[in-house]
């Protein structure tokens, strides 16, 4: 059995004056940062790779910028759980054409379902089945899905 965890963001903290704002400029540098973190981790370990029939070809510095850019801004939990489906590309069409058929459900109730259906994909597809725009996002370009699976797996 595995339990999905969800989490939530909050946008405004109430103070005295209303809510509280970030200024933008710190929130496109954080933005960034881990955005650069990200290209860094994945470039670094892709540095000296063996290449084999079997592997992906590794992407240069601006090919991953680009490839990450729309997943940056994710929640590291959430950024962690795409980069790992990715690499089941195969199994995200599947999952996203079970959440479709199952949309009415949320919540506990949705975890119950996806118990009691025996859902055969891995943790981390069954993970994105509570963020339908995330899922319905690496459903909907699974070019682009199989890409970012390659890259992680090139990290290995």
């Amino acid at each position: 059995m595995f339990q999905i965890q969800t989490f939530s963001i909050r946008h405004n903290h109430r103070g005295a004056d209303g809510p509280a704002k970030q200024p933008l400029d710190q929130v496109l540098i954080t933005s960034l940062v881990r955005l650069a973190i990200l290209v860094l981790g994945i470039g670094v370990l892709l540095g000296a790779p063996v290449v084999s029939p079997a592997q992906p070809v590794p992407l240069t510095s601006p090919q991953l910028d680009q490839l990450v850019t729309r997943i940056a801004l994710y929640p590291d939990p959430l950024l962690a759980q795409v980069l790992t489906a990715s690499t089941y590309s195969d199994q995200i069409f599947e999952a996203a054409t079970w959440a479709d058929q199952h949309s009415y459900l949320k919540g506990d109730a949705l975890v119950h379902a996806i118990q009691d259906d025996h859902l055969p994909w891995d943790a981390s597809v069954l993970a994105l089945l509570p963020f339908p725009s995330v899922r319905d996002m690496m459903a909907r370009d699974p070019a682009w899905t199989e890409q970012l699976g390659n890259a992680v797996v090139a990290l290995h």
